[in-house]
């Protein structure tokens, strides 16, 4: 008696599996992470935990329902969609790992596949939040504020909107990383690299690192590096233009640095990589390639953080808590860029959590 054929699974099946495993084991690190949090800050008492979660939800969507009753609703809900595509945005290596897309490239895949499947995976990421914005949208409507009469239905209308801006911000980012990698990578690197070995006059920190950037195989770390610098140089606009709302500036800069760092460092790390290979012949010892590599990442948080300190209104401000802002932020960007782990749960888990952290000082920095 034969046995049975096994049915084959579908690309869709296959990622949803270890998506789910990956998900999973997220979750629970960050349940208990959380819940260690809460006890702490409610003294060990299960109640008070319990509260604290509550709380924490309500200030998730507090600023969002404020908004959605007064003239600012939709800059509120960019921000609150922007905010949510982030944190997906932190979760990629769970939703879609890059080594996925030679792969993906090998089978008969149409678009509209992976459209279908980059929106359930999506999705799950974003159910976490989504429950803890039911959650927190629940609490605040049980207290009737004053400010809300008449505006119910409008608070509602606008997390509805942002949680669907997430959503397919985070679908749009997804397939941006499906079509970034391209076959034409490895002959543009070739070629850049038996120019850059020809060229023995020049320094090796000009031809393997800086002119990779604009002539080379590394255009879209350049990219990348210029535009973290321009967007990092937002909030202090932003201080000048609204200084009562200097700790959310604070925050956002934060958020942007550890993006910036991680997609700069990300991007340099894939693109480098087949160059200095390449150029092995050279006399260049890899330490070195590596540390101006992580100082090249490093570096669009300078004049953002330079326009800040001009911007910031130092009559109000905390030192103490300023100068921990600056450690974690300045810090946590350097050990994202110096120590990546392999695993990408752990590497969601840190940068969600300095992430959490840096944003938590920021709008703790005025008096």
């Amino acid at each position: 008696m034969s046995a049975a054929p096994i049915p084959p699974l579908s690309y869709h099946a296959m990622r949803m599996r270890w998506c789910r495993v990956a998900l999973l084991g997220f979750l629970r690190r960050w349940g208990v992470y959380l819940l260690v949090l809460a006890a702490v800050i409610g003294g060990g008492v299960s109640d008070g935990a319990g509260e604290i979660i509550i709380a924490a939800a309500s200030w998730l969507v507090l600023p969002l329902m404020r908004a959605a009753a007064g003239p600012w609703w939709l800059p509120a809900v960019l921000l609150q969609a922007l905010a949510g595509a982030l944190l997906l945005w932190g979760m990629r290596p769970l939703l879609w790992p890059q080594r996925w897309a030679e792969a993906e490239r090998a089978l008969p895949l149409q678009r509209r596949d992976t459209l279908r499947s980059d929106a359930v995976v999506v999705l799950l990421g974003l159910l976490p939040l989504l429950l803890l914005c039911a959650v927190g949208a629940t609490n605040v409507l049980a207290h009737h504020p004053a400010w809300l009469r008449g505006a119910r239905g409008r608070a509602l209308a606008a997390l509805l909107v942002a949680a669907t801006g997430s959503a397919v911000l985070g679908i749009a980012g997804l397939q941006a990383l499906r079509r970034a990698g391209s076959g034409r990578q490895p002959r543009r690197t070739a070629a850049f690299a038996a120019r850059a070995t020809r060229n023995a006059t020049a320094h090796w920190l000009r031809v393997l690192l800086w002119w990779p950037l604009w002539r080379g195989p590394a255009r879209r770390t350049g990219h990348a590096l210029l535009l973290g610098s321009a967007a990092l140089c937002l909030p202090a606009c932003g201080i000048a233009w609204r200084p009562d709302a200097t700790g959310w500036w604070l925050a956002a800069f934060a958020s942007l640095a550890l993006l910036a760092t991680t997609r700069a460092n990300g991007l340099a790390r894939s693109e480098l990589a087949g160059l200095w290979e390449a150029c092995a012949p050279l006399p260049v010892q890899p330490g070195q390639l590596d540390h101006a590599r992580a100082t090249m990442a490093w570096l669009p948080l300078l004049p953002g953080s330079a326009g800040l300190l001009a911007a910031l209104p130092w009559a109000e401000v905390r030192p103490a808590v300023l100068a921990a802002y600056w450690l974690v932020c300045a810090g946590g960007c350097a050990v994202e860029v110096l120590a990546p782990p392999a695993d990408a749960g752990a590497k969601s888990s840190r940068w969600l959590f300095g992430l959490v952290l840096t944003i938590a000082l920021g709008t703790e920095v005025l008096k």
